[in-house]
């Protein structure tokens, strides 16, 4: 009897061992299970909003300007205005040495009074030989006839050679007027592109003026793609120098670019006020368009593709009998907007509370099963 009892206890001592040693044997099972699943982080989906962003590049011009040149090649005498200064139209910008033209005037008068007086004795001479003529008998006036029409001649080819040495001295004239050199417009002096001496040529430019009110303008070729974004009086942000400018865009076109690609060229119009002068500078351009609040918003490095269908990988878990155990699922949905870094989406099969697998330690696909950190 004694040793039945030995024998009963030595069984249930042996069961309770064996229970003991296939629960840790399970414990460890799994923890090893766990322990080579991949390891992944999960979070609810939420919403957001969606901003797209586009960059673009460009050089900083005048908008409204006149260039002024010389209506005659000739030396710089004088260089009344410097950059900055205030203009009105007619006001004399600069004016050429004259001194070449006035001495040439000088030299045509001499001659044109000396043509003149010639003139005179002429007439004098024609005169008298015209009352020799009449008062004499006709044969004996012949000869002075003949002297008289000589004479005429000879007035008419004076009278030609005054009139050339007139005009000469009238295009000397309008010369010098020329060598007042005048603003077109009124404005503000942004360049001057000459100095006292140097040459200055009829298809030179020698200063350009801002007209009043104007604004900068910057021209850029971005992407074709742009084009859905991108609108006319869309507000943008410019950077020229370091410093943050407020521009709108003015106008859009698709153009060819060099390489025959199709580009968008998009022109803009600096709005803010300005104390410097930033012609020519390079300009760092951002566009931006809020495309609204969407309900479902992640990562676009979340999301996957499988032909022209997108997907995102979920949590799927089932109760087992030592706890949870977790699941890839693949979601397909449906894209709405895309900024480059975030992307709106529409569920095609979705549970407001489902969580989308947004980290893993080794790559993952639809049924593998994995381990979920806390």
């Amino acid at each position: 009897m004694a040793e039945n009892n030995a024998n009963k206890r030595i069984l249930i001592i042996f069961i309770k061992m064996f229970f003991v040693v296939f629960i840790v044997a399970t414990l460890l099972s799994k923890s090893f299970v766990n322990w080579t699943l991949p390891r992944v982080r999960a979070e609810t989906l939420s919403g957001g909003n969606i901003t797209w962003e586009g960059y673009g590049t460009g050089k900083v011009e005048f908008k409204e300007y006149e260039e002024v040149y010389s209506d005659m090649e000739g030396a710089v005498n004088t260089v009344k205005v410097k950059v900055g200064d205030k203009v009105k139209k007619g006001q004399v910008i600069a004016t050429l040495d004259k001194e070449i033209l006035e001495e040439e005037i000088a030299t045509l008068n001499t001659l044109l009074e000396t043509q003149e007086n010639n003139k005179k004795i002429m007439e004098i001479d024609r005169k008298r030989y015209e009352e020799y003529s009449n008062a004499l008998s006709s044969g004996e006036s012949n000869y002075y006839k003949g002297e008289l029409e000589k004479i005429d001649i000879t007035l008419e080819n004076k009278d030609l050679e005054i009139k050339e040495i007139e005009e000469k001295i009238k295009k000397l004239e309008d010369k010098i007027k020329n060598t007042e050199i005048k603003a077109p417009e009124e404005g503000v002096v942004m360049k001057v592109d000459c100095s006292k001496g140097s040459m200055v040529n009829i298809n030179e430019s020698i200063c350009l003026i801002l007209k009043d009110n104007s604004k900068y303008l910057i021209k850029t070729n971005v992407v074709k793609e742009y084009d859905k974004y991108i609108t006319e009086g869309d507000e943008v942000e410019v950077v020229v120098e370091g410093n943050k400018l407020d521009a709108i865009v003015t106008n859009k076109n698709l153009v060819n670019d060099k390489l025959e690609s199709e580009m968008l060229e998009v022109e803009l119009d600096i709005i803010s006020d300005l104390r410097e002068d930033i012609n020519e500078k390079e300009a760092e351009i951002t566009f931006k368009k809020d495309q609204g609040d969407f309900k479902y918003v992640i990562d676009k490095a979340l999301l996957r593709q499988n032909n022209d269908n997108y997907f995102i990988l979920t949590l799927k878990q089932e109760q087992g009998v030592f706890g949870i155990k977790y699941y890839v699922r693949q979601e397909k949905v449906n894209i709405l907007s895309d900024n480059g870094i975030k992307v709106a989406i529409e569920p095609v099969r979705i549970g407001s509370n489902k969580q989308i697998i947004y980290y893993s330690s080794k790559y993952i696909e639809k049924n593998d099963r994995v381990f979920l950190e806390e």
